[in-house]
């Protein structure tokens, strides 16, 4: 019904305008709309699954009732047997993920305002760099809320005392994210990126380690879904190459060939174009081909 849209939308207006109070209001209502919602999906699904065979059993089998029970149950795991042309994009990915965040940076919401790394709207969901050179990222739900958590995690109990740091309108009003934001990027520093990730999760906050491109060859999740994989080529030197990003369940990915070095297939080549080996021999000794 479009509330997805919606909920982002009123998200931002009302984080501009209202701050907490205002996103909390906004969480109300629309958590208000989708317990209705579900609990009238949940009353007419239950209905339908329960009267399937006062529906259907006029013009389909014991089987088929049996069948269309189960599909309605299941609610969409149901196969038509219908082919579908599939896309997927990076970059539409990215943005989806991000939604909140393309929505209250734009003009009408005061996104006009400059991006600066010490001046971000949250200084607990951002991005910090460790004492190893790798970044973290850290990640509040509610900033009001977690507020005291982050307070003591971080041995800054004077922001609770602080009234600037009350809410992310007086951060941003008084500048005030900006002297929090250089005290985490030190503090940050002190430790290395895995000891972040340990202290961090083992008291329950959402956070993750940065990865860079260095990093996707090894990485485990990109090796055990087959987006990565070995190929020996002929010196022994072994190479974890990409794969293509689209994968069919009934077919699997043609295995990678080494190609070797350049002008290795000349010869052949030029042997199906109907060359002699005298003629290949002599372009070659002319430095014409390789």
């Amino acid at each position: 019904f479009g509330l997805g849209s919606a909920y982002v939308r009123y998200y931002a207006r009302y984080e501009a305008s209202e701050g907490e109070d205002g996103v909390a209001k906004i969480n109300g209502m629309f958590m208000v709309i989708f317990l209705f919602i579900g609990a009238a999906s949940l009353l007419v699904g239950g209905v339908l699954v329960a009267n399937v065979h006062n529906i259907f059993s006029a013009k389909l089998t014991p089987a088929e009732v049996e069948t269309a029970r189960i599909l309605m149950a299941l609610l969409g795991r149901a196969q038509t047997g219908k082919g579908t042309f599939v896309t997927t994009s990076l970059m539409a990915s990215g943005i989806w993920c991000n939604a909140i965040g393309v929505v209250s940076h734009q003009e009408q919401f005061g996104g006009a305002r400059p991006i600066d790394p010490l001046r971000p709207s949250d200084p607990f969901s951002h991005f910090y760099r460790c004492g190893d050179g790798n970044y973290i990222g850290v990640f509040d739900n509610e900033y009001g809320r977690d507020l005291p958590k982050f307070a003591a995690l971080f041995d800054m109990p004077d922001l609770l005392e602080d009234p600037r740091c009350a809410s992310l309108a007086s951060l941003a009003e008084t500048d005030a994210v900006a002297e929090v934001v250089t005290r985490l990027n030190a503090l940050f520093l002190t430790k290395t990126s895995e000891e972040w990730v340990a202290y961090l999760e083992e008291n329950n906050v959402s956070c993750e380690r940065m990865r860079t491109i260095r990093d996707v060859s090894s990485d485990l999740q990109a090796i055990a879904n087959g987006y990565v994989r070995p190929v020996t080529f002929p010196d022994d030197l072994t190479v974890m190459m990409p794969c293509p990003p689209v994968q069919f369940s009934e077919y699997e990915m043609r295995d990678y060939t080494p190609a070797g070095h350049i002008g290795t297939d000349t010869e052949a080549v030029f042997r199906s174009l109907g060359y002699t080996d005298d003629q290949i021999a002599e372009m070659r000794a002319d430095g014409a081909i390789r």
